[in-house]
């Protein structure tokens, strides 16, 4: 059963990767890809309803591939950009529906043995697949899932850019920081810079380089569930989303919590239970969609900027130009 996982997985990674967006980047030169988050895949044992209900949440459309003995795979697609994957599976005992994140290495072998070295678990793996790369899903000290890939061939560095409706973040949630950045520093070269975000606790930003890879929160003592790797979706309106996902039978895990100096986020589950979280950045401009509206009020071009928007709630929506390079310049879409 793992095996499937992973050849669908490795298999679609290969093809995304060029499209694949991720944290925002400002630096320009190559770091190459060591460290980097490179994909998001769907876990679940009813696809019907996943599909449903992301495609009505988001707006992403799919892209079903046959993947031969192996099944379909589905891919989400966000405009013209690959957003992640979807296994449609029935999942073993124990294992619930989930998002998985994968992380690129240069060396497999040498990192799942570091991996053991450092008190992780390599649960499946590695993978080799012919022309294509090698894949592992493993676990750290404290128990957090999370799979590593390596390439079979060398593709040009992309800066990942901020793209509404598609992954820009993950945030590993852990019972030990301390412990955690130790773990992932010595096998991806990580390192950690916390702050004090007030109200919300110490947040630790981690460092690939010069360039942002994740951050690490700690589980509060009475936390019921082990540590996990939680990853965020952008938006342009946190609590539009967060209410339409309820309307479409999601979740609540979190309610929308201001970021200071940032913005805001909050943490839903689908129909079935598999989490992530919404997050709205204030100096990212936003479309018409991304705002959250209908798809009766709202229409895109090619390249996702507002052509049209209206919403009887907000008195001041009177006119929305199309702006192409800067998205919706009326009320809807103005920052």
């Amino acid at each position: 059963m793992y095996k499937k996982i992973a050849l669908i997985a490795l298999l679609i990674l290969a093809i995304a990767i060029p499209a694949t967006a991720g944290h925002h980047e400002e630096k320009t030169e190559d770091p190459g890809w060591h460290g980097m988050f490179v994909w998001h895949e769907l876990v679940t044992p009813d696809g019907a309803e996943a599909t449903k209900f992301y495609t009505e949440l988001f707006g992403w459309k799919t892209e079903v591939m046959d993947m031969g003995a192996a099944g379909p795979y589905t891919t989400w697609k966000q405009g013209e950009t690959e957003v992640g994957g979807m296994l449609n599976m029935e999942l073993p005992e124990g294992v619930h529906p989930h998002w998985m994140t994968y992380i690129a290495v240069d060396d497999i072998y040498a990192s799942l043995k570091m991996v053991k070295e450092l008190g992780g678990a390599v649960h499946f793996g590695p993978l080799p697949v012919e022309g294509i790369g090698d894949i592992a899903v493993c676990a750290d000290p404290q128990g957090a899932a999370f799979s590593l890939m390596q390439f079979a061939q060398k593709f040009p560095y992309q800066a990942p850019k901020m793209i509404h409706r598609t992954f820009v973040g993950d945030n590993l949630m852990t019972s030990d920081v301390k412990a955690a950045q130790e773990f992932y520093g010595k096998l991806l070269g990580w390192t950690g810079e916390t702050m004090d975000l007030g109200e919300l606790g110490p947040y630790t930003t981690i460092m690939r380089g010069a360039q942002e890879a994740a951050g690490m929160i700690p589980m509060p003592e009475d936390a019921k569930t082990h540590p996990y790797w939680q990853s965020y979706v952008l938006v342009g309106s946190v609590e539009k989303f967060h209410a339409k996902a309820i309307e479409l039978g999601g979740r609540e895990y979190f309610p929308r919590t201001e970021i200071p100096g940032y913005g805001a986020f909050s943490c839903i589950g689908d129909p079935s239970g598999a989490a992530l979280c919404l997050i709205e950045f204030k100096d990212v401009k936003k479309g018409c969609a991304d705002l959250g509206c209908d798809d009766d009020d709202c229409s895109e071009d090619s390249d996702g900027g507002c052509s049209g928007c209206s919403d009887d709630k907000e008195e001041e929506v009177k006119e929305v130009k199309e702006v192409k390079e800067e998205g919706c310049s009326g009320p809807c879409g103005s920052h």
